[in-house]
């Protein structure tokens, strides 16, 4: 009775999966895409010692034919999660740090100084790690945006572009307006 109720749910439960579109175009090995994204797994998981994420290696387990390989392919992947978990913290890679608020403030200040503004308040950073950038919005009162009529004023909301070099410095790139855009004047800040 256990091993008809045990094959009647693996049935179901194929069927369930078949029925998925999702499932069933998992991955085609005549695919010339697909092929080459499992190449580019297995170079990862086996000659790089990387860890992989779990829609690759479902990826992966479909692509391989035989039950040595998916068991081969899945041992090399346990090694490198276990050896990733193990590394120490100075061998791992980790992600740049954001750009501080107050580092962003300080930069502001220089920049309004320049023009000999008020006094602008970091509102919020929106960081793009992947980029080396970032974005802040910051809100300025009374700013002179024309230098030929200081009765010209805005004040509101700005955005300024932060750009993020390898040495951990930040140089303020630009600032945009509703009024227009102004250089950053190349302010560096660490």
């Amino acid at each position: 009775m256990m091993l008809r109720e045990l094959l009647t749910g693996s049935v179901v439960l194929l069927a369930v999966f078949a029925s998925l579109p999702s499932f069933a175009a998992i991955c085609d090995r005549n695919s010339t895409t697909d092929v080459e994204r499992a190449f580019q797994i297995k170079l990862k998981v086996v000659n790089r010692r990387e860890v992989v994420s779990q829609n690759d290696e479902m990826f992966m387990l479909c692509m391989l034919e035989t039950t040595s390989d998916k068991q081969f392919f899945r041992q090399r992947l346990q090694e490198n999660r276990r050896d990733a978990a193990n590394a120490a913290p100075s061998d791992r890679v980790s992600a740049p740090a954001p750009l501080p608020r107050a580092l962003a403030q300080k930069a502001l200040e220089r920049w309004a100084g320049m023009r000999n503004q008020f006094h602008p308040k970091v509102i919020g950073v929106v960081d793009w790690p992947g980029d080396s950038m970032a974005l802040v919005d910051f809100h300025i009162r009374h700013f002179s945006y024309d230098p030929n009529d200081p009765l010209k004023q805005f004040s509101g909301n700005m955005q300024a572009t932060f750009r993020r070099y390898t040495d951990g410095r930040w140089l303020l790139v630009e600032i945009r307006s509703p009024v227009g855009k102004f250089p950053g004047e190349n302010i560096i800040v660490k």
